[in-house]
């Protein structure tokens, strides 16, 4: 018979925020089929009644849960193919129709696609659990923390005292960060790095806070600081984020130069 936990535990490391959404959807499902099929050998009054006792132990996932699995990329591809194989278990459940041969089938067919996906990376895993425990014990900040504009030296400062609040897929996930929200002048290729920064830097750029990564460097041409290079319409802002490799933090220099 088929039973789901909600994956919110198991999603902690992140996906689009949409993984949580279908895997929430599908405990549902597989909620009511199982209580449809069996509820009143489970000992419940009524169908009604197992679905509404099985749904209450789902709980919410919130956003620490979600600032972690959006962080850590190298999750998304082993939740998204358990998702689908739970898709596709449901699926061949509600055709069953309570069969419970067929329902065995099923779940052996699901077993067979779960081991067909790809391992869970353990130190991502961990990354994840890292930033949702600094996220609950309130470390991150707001993002973006703030305005860069113009082109050149976009920003100087220091990292070290800031939130671990973003990680990149290129690293970022110990150390202290920057988050600046820039506009590009005018529409063209260009080089942001952090060159003349005294420490080992990396830098990534997203669409927006929480958004899609669209560049990440840790080491660039010259040593420990880091290069990306975008393709800008004019007028496009993007959210460059200075991050240090390990728990590393120091004095940065931002720059944007137009190729």
């Amino acid at each position: 018979m088929l039973r789901y936990a909600c994956l919110a535990a198991f999603l902690v490391g992140g996906c689009n925020t949409n993984a949580f959404d279908r895997a929430q959807a599908q405990s549902e499902d597989a909620a009511r089929i199982r209580c449809q099929c069996g509820w009143e050998l489970e000992g419940y009054e009524s169908e009604s009644a197992c679905v509404s006792d099985r749904l209450a132990d789902l709980g919410e996932v919130d956003d620490c849960q979600r600032r972690a699995y959006d962080s850590v990329p190298e999750l998304h591809a082993p939740i998204d193919c358990l998702l689908d194989a739970n898709d596709a278990n449901l699926s061949c459940a509600r055709g069953a129709r309570c069969d419970v041969e067929a329902l065995q089938r099923c779940d052996e067919e699901r077993s067979t696609a779960v081991m067909a996906c790809p391992e869970i990376d353990e130190e991502a895993s961990a990354r994840a659990s890292q930033i949702e425990a600094e996220c609950r014990a309130g470390t991150p900040g707001t993002c973006p923390d703030l305005m860069a504009s113009g082109s050149g030296v976009l920003a100087t400062g220091s990292t070290t005292g800031q939130g671990a609040d973003l990680v990149g897929s290129c690293g970022g996930d110990r150390a202290a960060d920057l988050a600046f929200t820039w506009t590009a002048p005018s529409a063209g290729t260009w080089r942001i790095d952090t060159y003349g920064s005294d420490f080992d830097t990396v830098l990534y750029a997203l669409t927006d806070c929480g958004g899609t990564e669209l560049a990440c460097n840790d080491d660039g041409e010259t040593g420990f600081q880091s290069e990306i290079v975008l393709e800008l319409a004019a007028g496009q802002t993007v959210v460059l984020v200075v991050d240090g490799f390990g728990s590393e933090t120091g004095g940065f220099v931002l720059n944007a130069t137009a190729l």
